[in-house]
């Protein structure tokens, strides 16, 4: 492990020990190391797919196309494993420190990993609704359609059924988006994780940590429109930061996982 990150990792684990109650806020950056493309970096879903896939009308008006991109998108989410990232948060939502998650991205790792103090913003992959009757189904119903590149439709009405997540042209849900600005707005720390801080709503959410007098940890790579305000910005690589973090918290020389 290169130097850089063992002075970082030390760096942040006695921010961490000097807070009481932590927000976490994750974005696609940090799944990158599971083999997850994000959505806007170099080698992100827009980069190749810029009749934007994810867009709600057109996903209504030819639900054949998204599902063709689907069945190559979806086996990549349903086998990807968590990674040191994630694992790391569960460790530490183990000591009570963080009292949210907020995570923009809707690949379940967090929940593969064992988190639970979790708010999914943008939904997840492995839970379909049907745009007609809003009933829904889990993936593993529907993935032999998908892995065909066939439209799932609705066991009840026979409607079209969508991945529960948010696309281009919906709202989030008021009620989750409401719960993650209030832990913000109480938090005494907030860690961004692997997010460029492009999408709302999440990223207005750290605005509501400053606000209350929060510090702000910012670990991405790349600029965000925070980075000025941050405590400490760390341009690094999330996965390889979290390893180092997990191995010297276990030498018990900061806090126990």
């Amino acid at each position: 492990m290169e130097s850089k990150y063992k002075e970082q990792a030390k760096e942040i684990l006695d921010i961490i020990n000097q807070s009481k109650k932590i927000c976490i806020i994750t974005g696609a950056g940090i799944s990158t190391a599971s083999g997850i493309p994000d959505f806007r970096g170099e080698n992100g879903i827009y980069k190749e797919k810029r009749d934007n896939v994810f867009d709600l009308e057109k996903f209504i008006e030819n639900p054949e196309k998204f599902y063709s991109f689907g069945k190559n998108f979806f086996p990549i989410l349903y086998s990807a494993e968590p990674n040191s990232s994630h694992y790391l948060l569960v460790k530490l939502e183990k000591t009570g420190k963080i009292d949210m998650i907020i995570t923009q991205n809707i690949d379940n790792l967090h929940k593969k990993a064992g988190s639970k103090k979790l708010m999914e913003i943008h939904g997840s992959f492995t839970e379909f609704k049907c745009v007609k009757c809003d009933y829904k189904t889990e993936i593993n119903k529907v993935f032999d359609k998908i892995v065909k590149g066939e439209v799932p439709y609705c066991k009840r009405c026979n409607g079209l059924l969508k991945p529960n997540i948010i696309f281009f042209g919906e709202k989030p849900d008021i009620t989750k988006v409401n719960k993650a600005i209030k832990s913000a707005s109480e938090s005494d720390l907030c860690i961004i994780m692997g997010s460029s801080l492009t999408v709302q709503p999440v990223a207005r959410i750290p605005e509501y940590a400053l606000d209350n007098g929060a510090k702000l940890i910012i670990i991405n790579k790349g600029n965000t429109y925070l980075d000025d305000y941050s405590f400490k910005k760390y341009d690094m690589e999330t996965e390889k930061l979290a390893k180092e973090l997990i191995r010297i918290s276990e030498q018990k020389k900061f806090f126990v996982f």
